[in-house]
């Protein structure tokens, strides 16, 4: 064991001897380091300013100049714009918490209808919308909709509706489904009278689809003919309309051509009835009339339209009824009307069309009302109109016809069903 242990001191000796030295040459190469250090620094002390203190020299190159500072200032700074940044976007797109006509509703990006800061109807309907309960939880198109019909309300001087209409709008106890038509009701004694109904659900699909989406916007006979507004370009958010009943409004500032443009085209994949009847409406009827090709329904009658009546409406081969009556529509009746076979009801009357009847009329063989009165025709009348053998009333009052009157036509009076056929104020034999 002695052995052992004294082998064992004299290799530990070794070992702390070994360890030793290095440590000493470890110290010498720390102290030559320094010593280069501090060699480093006198150098450079001797292009510093005096009045700096030597002892700060070796803490000079790790403090921040003034510049450094400030673009530290500028990155914080930055970083704390950004973050508010985020957070007011945030809250915009999880509450709608917008300003202006804006407030509330994103419009589609493909829709006509613009923001419009200017416009109080829009206004209106935003703060209408966002006191809405239940707004969050409703679809978008759900929204456009309701905001459309706010901004119509408005636009249209709802509050003053007649028979007291206006309530029935913009109320939430009832779905907008079920808010004023007149196919819910009647005028009578100056009050508007409810149909009384069991089944809710029918009336609510007259005026909306399966999917509660607006397909008959109805206002008739709620105007009291002195309000003059601009055209609710808002009607073009409800994409599901089929029929549009804007009868007896005071008037619109736009001409028909603005209306058209691009409000009531961005309805034509849908659009079946247009009636704008005694609402002031003036300018021309523009070729684009064409793009609403699924119009069976056509009326402009008492307004204050002007020039010729555009030969492109021969393209609206499904009108059945085509009223353009009390205008102020020049010229002739165009040519290729007859290409408009399923006409039943054409009336022309009271403008100021001229020349000869056009004898295409003759080929509208389902035509059951034609009234050409008031304007100043010249001629005969064609004796193709004795081919319109569903014929019920024919009115050609106060021209300038001349000639003898077609058999043709008295043969409709006695073996078909004309029943009314008006001929006075003009120089027939």
């Amino acid at each position: 064991m002695g052995r052992v242990t004294t082998e064992g001191n004299v290799s530990g000796g070794k070992y702390a001897t070994a360890v030793v030295g290095a440590a000493e040459e470890t110290t010498k190469a720390r102290e030559k380091s320094i010593g280069d250090k501090d060699a480093l620094y006198s150098h450079d002390e001797e292009h510093l300013p005096t009045s700096v203190p030597s002892e700060d020299l070796p803490q000079h190159n790790y403090r921040l100049d003034d510049r450094g500072l400030r673009n530290i200032e500028y990155v914080f700074l930055f970083v704390m714009i950004l973050a508010l940044v985020t957070i007011v976007v945030t809250l915009v797109l999880v509450f709608g918490l917008q300003t202006g006509a804006d407030t509330i509703i994103y419009l589609p990006r493909n829709s006509p209808v613009k923001r419009d800061p200017n416009s109080a109807s829009q206004q209106y309907a935003s703060d209408w919308l966002g006191k809405l309960a239940n707004r969050q939880n409703l679809p978008a198109w759900r929204q456009h909709q309701l905001f459309a019909l706010a901004a119509i309300y408005y636009a249209l001087d709802g509050p003053n509706w007649l028979h007291g209409v206006g309530h029935t709008w913009l109320n939430e106890s009832r779905s907008e489904c079920l808010w004023f038509s007149s196919l819910y009701g009647r005028f009578e004694g100056g009050s508007y009278i409810e149909h009384s109904y069991q089944n809710t659900s029918n009336v609510v699909l007259s005026v909306c689809n399966d999917a509660g989406k607006y397909q008959t916007l109805d206002l008739r006979s709620v105007f009291d003919g002195t309000h003059v507004a601009d055209f609710p370009n808002e009607i073009a958010l409800l994409t599901s309309l089929k029929s549009i009943f804007l009868e007896g409004a005071g008037g619109f500032k736009e001409p028909f051509q603005s209306m058209l443009k691009p409000t009531i085209l961005h309805l034509a994949g849908s659009l079946e009835a247009l009636s704008l009847q005694n609402s002031m409406v003036h300018g021309e009827i523009p070729s684009l009339i064409q793009k609403l090709t699924n119009l069976g329904v056509l009326d402009l009658s008492h307004n204050k339209l002007g020039q010729s009546i555009p030969p492109l409406i021969r393209r609206l081969t499904n009108l059945e009824v085509l009223d353009l009556s009390h205008n102020k529509l020049e010229q002739r009746i165009p040519p290729l009307i007859g290409k408009l076979t399923n006409l039943e009801v054409l009336d022309l009357s009271h403008n100021h069309l001229g020349q000869a009847i056009s004898s295409g009329i003759g080929l509208l063989t389902n035509l059951k009302y034609l009234k050409l009165g008031n304007n100043s025709f010249v001629g005969q009348l064609p004796s193709q109109l004795g081919l319109l053998t569903a014929l019920k009333t024919l009115d050609v009052t106060s021209n300038l016809l001349t000639g003898q009157i077609p058999l043709e036509i008295t043969t409709l009076q006695s073996e078909h069903s004309l029943e009314v056929f008006l001929a006075d104020g003009n120089q027939f034999e």
